[in-house]
């Protein structure tokens, strides 16, 4: 239903008009917002947003673009492959935005990490973290192994596609998201209006259930308890030389990673990619 102002000043303005086209024009775009508020999905905002460009400029013709701005964006998809045609990407937190070669170039020149721990000060689990993409390289660190081994930064890490991604803002600044379960399309206030209805956040592949926040975050918490020590025991199995301590972090990281797989976030941010482009001091001069 539209607000009681907004009916009061497209009737007022329909009053006046004597062409019967524009009254038509005036109707038109009543019925279509009001759909557009019941509907609350983006194609019938769209389609009203369009038949609004027809009214004379008018308090009428802005009141009923207020309106259309106060609907949370509900957009159905079909596949996540069709966000890709529409110039969006999901931004994944625990995706790898850093290659590294670090193996690779110690094995060329036959050195071990230890070696390169030795060479450059910096312990051998720190170097392991980087190599297995459990830690992001600081520029300390990228400098001086870089150094050591005496080649270029950009031949020890190479950045991914999912670094060229930005958060997508839309019109009212408001972030995108994408329901990955029901394949839609949300802002941030419906998103926030979904979880406020059901306080579903999270989901189970396997047996297809929903679960809250608190719910996941108790049945992680469950998971830990229980199988940290039996998965330190396996670590220790494989030969790994680490104290308890680091031992412990290394099993709940993996036992985290595992549970992550199964149970999956339903809202995923939205993103763009961006054009990298090479400049000097003068001017953008090529892309990468």
């Amino acid at each position: 239903m539209l607000n009681k102002k907004t009916i009061q000043l497209v009737e007022a303005e329909v009053k006046q008009v004597e062409d019967k086209e524009v009254k038509k024009a005036y109707n038109k775009a009543v019925e279509a917002v009001t759909k557009a508020k019941e509907s609350g999905m983006y194609p019938e905002v769209e389609t009203a947003r369009e038949l609004l460009h027809f009214l004379p400029a008018g308090d009428a013709k802005k009141a009923l673009m207020e309106e259309l701005r106060s609907i949370p964006r509900r957009e159905k998809i079909k596949s996540l492959a069709e966000l890709k045609q529409k110039g969006l990407c999901i931004i994944d937190e625990d995706e790898t935005t850093v290659e590294n070669h670090i193996m690779t170039i110690l094995k060329e020149k036959g050195l071990l990490v230890s070696d390169l721990a030795k060479l450059t000060g910096i312990s051998r689990q720190n170097i392991n973290a980087v190599v297995k993409n459990k830690m992001k390289p600081g520029v300390d660190f990228a400098l001086k192994v870089s150094h050591v081994l005496g080649i270029s930064v950009e031949e020890l890490f190479t950045l991914t596609e999912s670094a060229w991604v930005k958060p997508y803002k839309q019109e009212r600044d408001s972030t995108l998201y994408v329901d990955v379960v029901n394949l839609m399309i949300l802002d941030n206030t419906a998103k926030k209006e979904e979880i406020a209805v059901n306080g579903f956040e999270y989901f189970n592949q396997d047996t297809k259930q929903y679960m809250t926040r608190d719910e996941h975050a108790e049945l992680l918490k469950e998971l830990l308890n229980n199988h940290t020590p039996a998965k330190v025991e396996e670590l220790k199995e494989e030969g790994s030389d680490l104290s308890t301590v680091k031992l412990t972090s290394q099993a709940k990281e993996e036992l985290r990673n595992e549970f992550n797989e199964k149970y999956i976030k339903v809202y995923k941010k939205l993103g763009e990619r961006i054009q990298p482009y090479v400049i000097n001091s003068k001017k953008v001069v090529s892309k990468s």
